[in-house]
């Protein structure tokens, strides 16, 4: 049995493929409006829509970059690459090559800002070809073509941690973005951190997470 319909016995209420538009403090909540013009009551709503919370409220300490891939052709002889050894640069931005059953080479990489989420399309084109380019450069006597590119958004912060809680200006709300690297770890302790906010007021571990938080010194070794 799956977590949703295990909670729906429970008494959970599932809105399946519906989106929210809108919401609107109450008094004791929140009226939360839907595209299809449907209301829904609540105390609380918690936001877990990834970067896609930028367009709500963009927060200073979130960065949105893109990221980029391309699959080649199937490859017989990787001539010049020893073992066909995973390959990732710690150059900035960076670029990682490894291999696949296939045969193929994937090529990924080259991140870059991105301050418009609707412009990342227009930049798959120019990095598919500046991938290829990169590993052609690397492997000159290997015979490849992009048959697959496409290209990805994420978000990072800038002290490698996700943001958690509440938000200035949205009263009765939460947000659990797990930006960064390791989105299921954080959505994993965000789910725990929320949980605890909502049924029991407060989580020991939820300030290093909140969205005002203070910086703290970096590590060095």
């Amino acid at each position: 049995m799956s977590v949703i319909a295990h909670s729906v016995k429970k008494g959970m209420r599932v809105y399946e493929n519906t989106e929210v538009v809108h919401q609107k403090v109450q008094t004791g909540g929140l009226l939360v409006y839907t595209k299809s013009g449907h209301t829904i009551k609540c105390r609380r709503a918690v936001f877990a829509t990834g970067y896609e919370a930028q367009t709500m409220k963009r927060n200073a300490n979130a960065v949105i970059s893109s990221s980029f891939s391309i699959v080649t052709n199937p490859v017989e002889a990787l001539t010049g690459w020893p073992n066909a050894c995973l390959i990732w640069e710690t150059a900035r931005p960076y670029l990682y090559i490894r291999t696949c059953l296939e045969g193929r080479i994937i090529v990924g990489g080259l991140d870059e800002p991105l301050n418009d989420l609707q412009k990342k399309d227009a930049s798959s084109l120019k990095k598919r070809d500046q991938l290829l380019a990169k590993i052609q450069e690397l492997f000159p006597r290997i015979p490849i073509r992009a048959e697959y590119y496409w290209g990805a958004t994420f978000v990072e912060t800038h002290d490698g941690l996700p943001l958690f809680g509440e938000q200035e200006g949205y009263p009765h709300c939460l947000f659990t973005l797990g930006y960064g690297g390791n989105g299921t770890v954080y959505s994993t302790i965000g789910a725990q951190i929320i949980s605890d906010m909502i049924t029991k007021g407060s989580h020991a571990d939820a300030d290093l997470f909140a969205f005002d938080r203070r910086k703290y010194a970096s590590a060095t070794i």
